[in-house]
C-alpha cells in the first residue's frame, strides 16, 4: 500500500510540474511549441499501443493532457506576457525618458514614479504600461489629472481611490477637456494588481502597496484622495499646496491682497483666486 501511495504521490508532483512548465512556456513563448509537444507525446501513447505497451501508452497520455490543458487554458484566456522580469522601478524627470513603446513587465513588481516629471498646464503626457503577473504601481503629483483605459483578466485596479476588482476588470476615465495637466495611460495587466496613487497618498502609505484588500470606499481618507482627484480634474489640486490665505500688512487684513491659490500657492494680486 505504502509503494502506490508513493508511486501515486509522485505521478502528482510530476504532473504538476508538468502543468505549471507548460503554463509558463505558452504564456511567454506561445502554443506553438507546447503544442508541438503534445503532438510527439499522442505519436508516443500511439507507437506504444501498438507494442501492447499499456503502462507506457498511459502514462504518456497523462503527460499529454497535463500539457495540453494548461496551453488551452492559457491561450483561451489570453494570458500570453512579454518584457523583463522581477522588479523595475522608474522615476522620469523628462520626456525624454520615457520610453517610446511604453513600460512593459512579464512578471514581478514595478513601479513608475512620476512625481518628478514637469508636467506643465495644458499638456497631456500619455504613457502605455503593460504587465503580465504581478504588481503595477504609478504615482503622480497631486495635482495632475488622470485619464485613460485600464484593464485587467483577474485582480484589482485602484485609481486614486476607487477600486475594482474582479475578473475581466475593464475601466475607463475621460479626459479633462480643459487646462489641467493630465496623464493619460493605457494600462493593462492579466493577473495581479494596478494602483495608481498620488504624492500625498503614496507618502503616507511608505510606498507600500498592501492597501489593496483593505479598501473602504468611505474611509477618510479614500475621500481625500479621491477629492484630490477631482480638484485635479477640475483645475485645482485640493490639498496639494497651502491653504488659502488673505495678505496682512501691519497686523491689519489689506483688503487688495489676493488669496493664495491651493494648487498653485501664488497670490492674485486684485483679490481674485487663481485656477
Amino acid at each position: 500500500i505504502m509503494t502506490w501511495f508513493a508511486i501515486g504521490i509522485s505521478a502528482l508532483i510530476v504532473l504538476g510540474v508538468i502543468v505549471v512548465v507548460a503554463a509558463g512556456v505558452t504564456a511567454v513563448a506561445g502554443a506553438v511549441p507546447v503544442a508541438a509537444l503534445v503532438i510527439l507525446l499522442g505519436a508516443g501513447v500511439v507507437v506504444a499501443g501498438i507494442k501492447g505497451k499499456q503502462v507506457v501508452a498511459a502514462s504518456l497520455l497523462a503527460a499529454a493532457l497535463a500539457v495540453a490543458l494548461p496551453m488551452a487554458i492559457v491561450s483561451i484566456a489570453d494570458l500570453g506576457i512579454e518584457g523583463s522580469y522581477g522588479e523595475v522601478r522608474e522615476a522620469p524627470v523628462s520626456a525624454g525618458d520615457l520610453p517610446e513603446d511604453g513600460y512593459k513587465l512579464a512578471a514581478g513588481g514595478m513601479e513608475i514614479d512620476l512625481r518628478k516629471y514637469p508636467f506643465r498646464a495644458g499638456e497631456t503626457v500619455e504613457i502605455p504600461v503593460t504587465s503580465g503577473f504581478g504588481v503595477t504601481s504609478i504615482v503622480v503629483p497631486d495635482r495632475v489629472c488622470v485619464a485613460g483605459e485600464f484593464s485587467g483578466k483577474a485582480g484589482l485596479i485602484d485609481v486614486r481611490g476607487t477600486e475594482s476588482s474582479g475578473v475581466e476588470i475593464d475601466r475607463s476615465i475621460g479626459r479633462p477637456g480643459n487646462n489641467a495637466p493630465t496623464l493619460v495611460l493605457d494600462a493593462e495587466f492579466k493577473l495581479g494588481a494596478l494602483e495608481i496613487a498620488d504624492g500625498t497618498e503614496w507618502r503616507r502609505h511608505g510606498g507600500d502597496p498592501g492597501n489593496f484588500g483593505t479598501f473602504n470606499y468611505n474611509d477618510a481618507q479614500n475621500r481625500a484622495v479621491r477629492e484630490r482627484a477631482r480638484a485635479a480634474c477640475e483645475g485645482g489640486a485640493a490639498g496639494g499646496g497651502k491653504k488659502a490665505e488673505n495678505g496682512k500688512a501691519g497686523g491689519k487684513t489689506d483688503g487688495k491682497a489676493g488669496n493664495q491659490s491651493a494648487g498653485q500657492g501664488q497670490g492674485s494680486g486684485n483679490g481674485g483666486s487663481s485656477g
